[in-house]
């Protein structure tokens, strides 16, 4: 019995393999040998039947010498494939054994070992501190901490400068005082009209009133300007709190990033961590107390200013105060102008019906509002500055800082077995060097044999 059979090889993806004669062994043959039944299959083809179809297409040799021929093949074609496979997968090994260091098993060994992760941190940190994230072989976006405390910044400046959180907000003063010029005529009823408003005029007039005792007359005394700054500015310890509390999160979230990749092995990253928790903590507290002192200095300190912008703001005022209450001129612009209702000197005339004074208590509660307005500006400004610069630059982003104080002299100070607990290695260390060497060595080995068969 003869039969065709179509190659169809696992190993090979083509289907268009050609056709084989083969013999298949009848019922009565069970007995005969392999070798036997071979000579029979050959003595088969031999025969007339079979001139005219190709010998290498006939008998079970012819077949399985086609098939150890297309399998040679087919591994010739995938070994460029193999070798990179083996190339990359030692690479792998010499990479993970590159971080692991040499083995640290004595204490020379081990002080190299800190002193190679501590060099790496402080490389890192130095670089993301100053916004140079390149140098940091991360993707992560926590590694941006420069642009994060940046942006964290501007939010707090924005929310800091919003007029809707001051308790006692500012109002448009020209506009205040046209209002109050247009109640009445009679200066009295602007008295009245401050003192049962409602808002920061009333909080001055009452602060002035309490004070009237303590003061020379025509005068307001200085704790009212202080009382009322106090109030304007007691929401800004609530929003700088949150403010710091947020940088120290963005340093925290950032060191941890970064001695993930200084310290892979979670177990010397672990003793580390804990060796620095002590640092951690003074680095909270010493920024929790530079901004404590702040706060405290905002509240307790008196008014104080050289800015030249309070002096021209209060001149500013007054003018508008004359001119939209007094109907007086400001003295600026040509000598020989004359005003609408009064001489060259801006007096009124005399059959102006308007008021040629207002009230001393009114005249001090406007003067206050004026030069409130110009300090808060000043003082906010300079509020922010000092916490960006006192708190976050000196404090949080300092010397202090966690990514920083990981240095060379924390384990220079470590005796042996101190060093040894957080830079040795356990069992699982050693089990993986060992595996990963055997890896390496099997890869290498490999790669020797493909070079000498390349070379046949």
């Amino acid at each position: 019995m003869v039969k065709l059979l179509q190659n169809d090889l696992s190993t090979v993806p083509r289907l268009d393999h050609g056709w084989f004669g083969l013999r298949s062994r009848v019922p009565n043959e069970a007995h005969i040998t392999d070798a036997e039944r071979d000579e029979r299959e050959s003595a088969e083809f031999m025969k007339k039947d079979w001139q005219e179809v190709a010998k290498d297409r006939t008998g079970i040799q012819a077949l399985m010498r086609y098939v150890d021929k297309e399998r040679r093949a087919q591994i010739q074609s995938g070994i460029p494939h193999i070798v990179a496979e083996i190339r990359q997968k030692l690479r792998e090994c010499e990479s993970d054994l590159k971080r692991m260091g040499e083995a640290r098993d004595s204490p020379k060994a081990q002080r190299y070992f800190a002193l190679q992760f501590c060099n790496e941190m402080q490389r890192m940190a130095e670089a993301t501190l100053r916004g140079q994230y390149q140098v940091v072989p991360s993707q992560d976006p926590r590694i941006m901490l420069r642009y994060e405390v940046q942006s964290r910044l501007d939010q707090f400046y924005e929310d800091m400068a919003d007029p809707a959180n001051i308790p006692l907000p500012f109002t448009d003063y020209e506009r205040d005082l046209k209002f109050l010029s247009s109640t009445s005529p009679d200066p009295r009823i602007w008295d009245k009209v401050v003192r049962d408003s409602s808002g920061l005029y009333s909080e001055i007039y009452k602060e002035a009133k309490i004070s009237e005792g303590c003061s020379l007359p025509g005068t307001v005394h200085p704790d009212v300007e202080e009382k009322i700054f106090r109030k304007q500015s007691i929401h800004w310890e609530g929003i700088d709190r949150r403010f710091v509390d947020d940088v120290k999160d963005l340093v925290k979230n950032c060191h941890d990033v970064l001695i993930r990749i200084a310290i892979p092995n979670s177990k010397v990253r672990l003793e580390v961590s804990r060796i620095m928790g002590k640092t951690l903590e003074e680095w909270h507290k010493h920024a929790d107390t530079a901004l404590s002192e702040l706060l405290e200095d905002n509240q307790a300190r008196p008014l104080v200013t050289r800015n030249p912008r309070l002096q021209a703001d209060t001149i500013i005022a007054d003018q508008n105060r004359g001119e939209i209450l007094l109907g007086k001129r400001s003295s600026k612009g040509s000598s020989t102008d004359h005003d609408q209702n009064g001489d060259v000197n801006g007096n009124l005339k005399a059959n102006d019906d308007r008021p040629r004074f207002i009230s001393t208590i009114l005249s001090q509660v406007l003067f206050v509002r004026a030069r409130l307005e110009s300090y808060y500006e000043i003082a906010l400004h300079r509020f922010i500055d000092n916490v960006a610069m006192q708190v976050v630059e000196r404090h949080i982003l300092g010397p202090r800082c966690p990514m920083l104080s990981l240095s060379v002299e924390t384990f220079a100070r470590l005796d042996d077995e101190e060093l040894d607990v957080i830079a040795g290695e356990d069992q699982s260390d050693v089990r993986m060097r060992t595996r990963l060497e055997r890896l390496q060595a099997r890869y290498t080995k490999a790669l020797e044999k493909w070079e000498r068969l390349r070379m046949l």
